[in-house]
Protein backbone atom coordinates (compact mmCIF):
# COMPACT_ATOMS: atom_id res chain seq x y z
CA UNK A 1 0.00 0.00 0.00
CA UNK A 2 1.20 3.56 -0.55
CA UNK A 3 1.49 6.08 -2.86
CA UNK A 4 4.37 7.21 -5.11
CA UNK A 5 4.89 11.43 -5.43
CA UNK A 6 5.28 12.31 -8.97
CA UNK A 7 6.50 15.44 -10.28
CA UNK A 8 5.37 18.63 -12.64
CA UNK A 9 6.14 20.30 -15.53
CA UNK A 10 9.02 22.64 -13.29
CA UNK A 11 10.26 19.47 -12.30
CA UNK A 12 8.74 20.15 -8.30
CA UNK A 13 7.22 17.00 -6.38
CA UNK A 14 3.53 17.48 -6.36
CA UNK A 15 1.61 17.63 -2.84
CA UNK A 16 -0.98 14.29 -3.14
CA UNK A 17 -2.08 15.97 0.78
CA UNK A 18 -5.26 18.09 1.18
CA UNK A 19 -7.99 17.88 3.82
CA UNK A 20 -10.59 16.68 1.26
CA UNK A 21 -8.97 13.48 1.54
CA UNK A 22 -9.33 12.75 4.63
CA UNK A 23 -10.74 9.75 6.11
CA UNK A 24 -14.06 10.11 7.83
CA UNK A 25 -12.94 8.42 11.16
CA UNK A 26 -9.32 10.22 11.00
CA UNK A 27 -10.83 13.43 9.88
CA UNK A 28 -12.47 13.51 13.87
CA UNK A 29 -9.28 12.38 15.42
CA UNK A 30 -7.67 15.46 13.72
CA UNK A 31 -10.52 17.81 14.56
CA UNK A 32 -9.98 16.52 18.39
CA UNK A 33 -5.97 16.76 18.13
CA UNK A 34 -6.57 20.96 16.52
CA UNK A 35 -8.61 21.57 19.11
CA UNK A 36 -6.26 20.10 22.24
CA UNK A 37 -3.31 21.77 20.98
CA UNK A 38 -5.27 25.04 20.93
CA UNK A 39 -6.68 24.71 24.09
CA UNK A 40 -3.43 23.93 25.67
CA UNK A 41 -0.92 26.98 23.38
CA UNK A 42 -3.69 29.84 22.40
CA UNK A 43 -2.45 32.27 20.34
CA UNK A 44 0.89 30.44 20.12
CA UNK A 45 -0.66 28.40 17.58
CA UNK A 46 -0.10 29.91 14.11
CA UNK A 47 -0.44 26.65 11.75
CA UNK A 48 -1.03 23.26 12.45
CA UNK A 49 -0.24 20.58 9.84
CA UNK A 50 -1.19 16.82 8.90
CA UNK A 51 1.47 15.19 6.85
CA UNK A 52 1.79 11.93 5.89
CA UNK A 53 -0.90 9.04 5.04
CA UNK A 54 -3.44 10.45 7.10
CA UNK A 55 -3.67 13.67 5.37
CA UNK A 56 -3.88 11.48 1.48
CA UNK A 57 -6.63 9.58 2.96
CA UNK A 58 -4.51 6.38 2.75
CA UNK A 59 -4.00 5.94 6.60
CA UNK A 60 -4.16 2.46 7.71
CA UNK A 61 -6.18 1.57 10.96
CA UNK A 62 -4.28 0.39 13.91
CA UNK A 63 -1.02 0.89 11.60
CA UNK A 64 -1.03 4.49 10.16
CA UNK A 65 -0.12 7.32 12.86
CA UNK A 66 -1.28 10.39 13.06
CA UNK A 67 1.79 12.69 12.07
CA UNK A 68 1.29 16.49 13.00
CA UNK A 69 3.34 19.37 12.60
CA UNK A 70 3.15 22.81 14.82
CA UNK A 71 4.18 26.21 13.43
CA UNK A 72 4.18 28.46 16.97
CA UNK A 73 4.87 32.24 16.86
CA UNK A 74 7.32 32.10 19.54
CA UNK A 75 11.49 32.44 18.37
CA UNK A 76 13.35 29.69 18.71
CA UNK A 77 14.44 30.65 22.01
CA UNK A 78 11.18 31.06 23.06
CA UNK A 79 9.97 27.73 22.04
CA UNK A 80 12.19 26.22 24.71
CA UNK A 81 10.45 27.14 27.58
CA UNK A 82 7.05 26.43 26.16
CA UNK A 83 5.02 23.96 28.41
CA UNK A 84 4.51 20.67 26.68
CA UNK A 85 4.54 19.00 29.63
CA UNK A 86 0.68 18.27 28.86
CA UNK A 87 1.20 16.10 26.21
CA UNK A 88 1.55 12.44 27.44
CA UNK A 89 -2.03 12.66 28.78
CA UNK A 90 -3.77 14.47 25.91
CA UNK A 91 -2.21 11.97 23.99
CA UNK A 92 -3.47 9.13 25.98
CA UNK A 93 -6.85 10.57 25.77
CA UNK A 94 -6.62 10.76 22.34
CA UNK A 95 -5.55 7.60 21.46
CA UNK A 96 -8.41 6.17 23.75
CA UNK A 97 -10.56 8.02 21.64
CA UNK A 98 -9.52 7.30 18.34
CA UNK A 99 -8.10 3.71 18.90
CA UNK A 100 -7.15 3.03 15.51
CA UNK A 101 -4.36 5.44 15.46
CA UNK A 102 -1.06 3.34 16.15
CA UNK A 103 0.59 6.71 17.52
CA UNK A 104 -0.41 10.26 17.88
CA UNK A 105 2.74 12.36 17.06
CA UNK A 106 3.28 15.49 18.40
CA UNK A 107 6.21 18.23 17.01
CA UNK A 108 6.42 21.60 17.29
CA UNK A 109 8.37 23.86 15.58
CA UNK A 110 8.97 27.98 15.61
CA UNK A 111 8.70 30.06 12.27
CA UNK A 112 11.94 31.39 12.65
CA UNK A 113 13.42 27.71 12.98
CA UNK A 114 11.77 25.84 9.91
CA UNK A 115 14.67 24.53 7.95
CA UNK A 116 14.70 22.95 5.00
CA UNK A 117 13.92 19.64 5.93
CA UNK A 118 10.86 21.26 7.52
CA UNK A 119 9.82 22.94 4.47
CA UNK A 120 10.31 19.95 2.72
CA UNK A 121 7.68 18.17 4.60
CA UNK A 122 5.28 21.17 4.56
CA UNK A 123 5.63 21.79 0.83
CA UNK A 124 5.58 17.94 -0.34
CA UNK A 125 3.57 15.96 2.19
CA UNK A 126 1.45 17.95 4.53
CA UNK A 127 -1.92 20.21 4.55
CA UNK A 128 -2.68 22.96 6.73
CA UNK A 129 -5.55 22.36 9.21
CA UNK A 130 -5.13 25.11 11.22
CA UNK A 131 -4.26 28.67 10.87
CA UNK A 132 -2.09 30.11 8.46
CA UNK A 133 -0.18 28.13 5.53
CA UNK A 134 2.96 29.22 5.29
CA UNK A 135 4.09 26.85 3.27
CA UNK A 136 2.24 28.54 0.40
CA UNK A 137 5.43 30.86 0.13
CA UNK A 138 8.04 28.04 0.24
CA UNK A 139 9.38 27.47 -3.57
CA UNK A 140 8.64 23.80 -5.38
CA UNK A 141 10.84 21.41 -4.07
CA UNK A 142 12.72 19.14 -6.92
CA UNK A 143 14.87 15.97 -6.51
CA UNK A 144 18.22 17.58 -7.19
CA UNK A 145 21.15 16.02 -5.67
CA UNK A 146 21.53 19.17 -3.56
CA UNK A 147 18.04 18.33 -2.15
CA UNK A 148 18.66 15.32 -1.42
CA UNK A 149 21.62 15.54 0.59
CA UNK A 150 19.98 18.35 2.53
CA UNK A 151 17.74 15.58 3.84
CA UNK A 152 19.91 12.68 4.43
CA UNK A 153 21.30 13.10 8.20
CA UNK A 154 23.41 10.20 9.52
CA UNK A 155 22.24 7.30 8.96
CA UNK A 156 25.01 5.71 11.48
CA UNK A 157 23.63 7.60 13.88
CA UNK A 158 20.07 6.18 13.42
CA UNK A 159 21.97 2.61 13.55
CA UNK A 160 24.23 3.38 16.81
CA UNK A 161 21.11 4.53 18.46
CA UNK A 162 18.79 2.01 17.90
CA UNK A 163 21.33 -0.93 18.91
CA UNK A 164 22.10 1.18 22.48
CA UNK A 165 18.21 1.18 22.84
CA UNK A 166 17.86 -2.77 22.14
CA UNK A 167 21.22 -3.32 23.94
CA UNK A 168 19.86 -1.84 26.87
CA UNK A 169 16.33 -3.72 27.52
CA UNK A 170 15.30 -7.24 27.41
CA UNK A 171 11.58 -6.43 26.79
CA UNK A 172 10.74 -8.16 23.34
CA UNK A 173 8.41 -5.33 22.52
CA UNK A 174 10.68 -2.51 23.53
CA UNK A 175 13.06 -4.64 20.86
CA UNK A 176 9.94 -4.88 18.11
CA UNK A 177 9.68 -0.98 18.67
CA UNK A 178 13.38 -0.17 17.88
CA UNK A 179 13.66 -2.72 15.12
CA UNK A 180 10.27 -1.19 13.39
CA UNK A 181 11.60 2.32 13.75
CA UNK A 182 15.28 1.77 12.22
CA UNK A 183 13.70 -0.57 9.62
CA UNK A 184 11.32 2.54 8.32
CA UNK A 185 14.58 4.70 8.24
CA UNK A 186 16.51 2.25 6.17
CA UNK A 187 13.53 2.02 3.81
CA UNK A 188 13.34 6.16 3.61
CA UNK A 189 17.11 6.07 3.41
CA UNK A 190 16.62 3.66 0.30
CA UNK A 191 13.73 5.62 -1.60
CA UNK A 192 16.31 8.77 -1.23
CA UNK A 193 19.13 7.05 -2.74
CA UNK A 194 17.87 6.17 -5.50
CA UNK A 195 14.67 9.46 -5.87
CA UNK A 196 16.95 11.13 -8.31
CA UNK A 197 17.40 8.58 -11.19
CA UNK A 198 13.50 7.61 -10.76
CA UNK A 199 12.48 11.02 -10.75
CA UNK A 200 9.39 9.78 -8.03
CA UNK A 201 9.80 10.15 -4.38
CA UNK A 202 7.72 8.18 -2.04
CA UNK A 203 7.59 8.29 2.22
CA UNK A 204 5.46 5.43 1.96
CA UNK A 205 7.57 1.80 3.02
CA UNK A 206 5.75 -0.22 -0.14
CA UNK A 207 6.50 1.67 -2.93
CA UNK A 208 9.74 2.96 -0.97
CA UNK A 209 10.62 -1.25 -1.31
CA UNK A 210 9.42 -1.63 -4.79
CA UNK A 211 11.20 1.46 -6.37
CA UNK A 212 14.79 0.98 -4.41
CA UNK A 213 14.71 -2.84 -5.67
CA UNK A 214 14.17 -1.22 -9.46
CA UNK A 215 17.71 0.48 -8.61
CA UNK A 216 19.11 -2.62 -6.61
CA UNK A 217 17.63 -5.98 -7.45
CA UNK A 218 20.50 -7.57 -5.90
CA UNK A 219 18.80 -6.01 -2.69
CA UNK A 220 15.84 -6.93 -3.19
CA UNK A 221 15.22 -9.43 -0.93
CA UNK A 222 17.12 -7.83 1.69
CA UNK A 223 14.81 -4.72 1.25
CA UNK A 224 11.44 -7.03 1.74
CA UNK A 225 12.87 -7.70 5.00
CA UNK A 226 13.34 -4.97 5.78
CA UNK A 227 9.55 -4.28 5.06
CA UNK A 228 8.47 -7.42 6.82
CA UNK A 229 10.12 -5.69 9.70
CA UNK A 230 8.71 -2.54 9.49
CA UNK A 231 5.42 -4.22 9.85
CA UNK A 232 5.53 -6.62 11.73
CA UNK A 233 9.18 -6.88 13.80
CA UNK A 234 10.34 -9.72 15.87
CA UNK A 235 11.01 -9.18 19.48
CA UNK A 236 14.43 -11.40 19.52
CA UNK A 237 17.54 -9.69 20.52
CA UNK A 238 19.92 -11.63 18.78
CA UNK A 239 17.99 -11.77 15.52
CA UNK A 240 17.55 -7.79 15.88
CA UNK A 241 20.85 -7.00 16.11
CA UNK A 242 22.38 -9.45 13.54
CA UNK A 243 19.99 -7.94 10.84
CA UNK A 244 20.59 -4.29 11.73
CA UNK A 245 24.17 -4.79 11.73
CA UNK A 246 24.68 -6.28 8.04
CA UNK A 247 21.91 -4.54 6.73
CA UNK A 248 23.22 -1.15 8.23
CA UNK A 249 26.27 -1.52 7.64
CA UNK A 250 25.70 -2.18 3.76
CA UNK A 251 23.35 1.20 3.33
CA UNK A 252 25.47 2.97 5.28
CA UNK A 253 28.42 2.63 3.01
CA UNK A 254 26.23 2.74 -0.52
CA UNK A 255 24.68 5.89 0.99
CA UNK A 256 27.93 7.59 1.08
CA UNK A 257 29.22 6.26 -1.84
CA UNK A 258 26.06 7.31 -3.93
CA UNK A 259 25.84 11.16 -1.80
Amino acid sequence: MGTVMEVDAEGNLINEAGQDKFQENWREAINDFVETVKEHLGDKVLSIYVRGSAAKGTAVDTISDLDTITILDVSKEELKDVDLSWIPLERKKLMEKHPFQEKVEFDFISKEGIGFSDRFVLKTQSTCVHGTDIAEEFEGMSLTKENLMKLRGSMQAKIDATVDAINATEDPEAIKKHLKWVCKRFLRRGILMVAERANVYSRDLYPSYKIFSQYYPEKEAEMRKVLEYALNPVGDKEEALKFIKEFGDWIVEEDNRVF
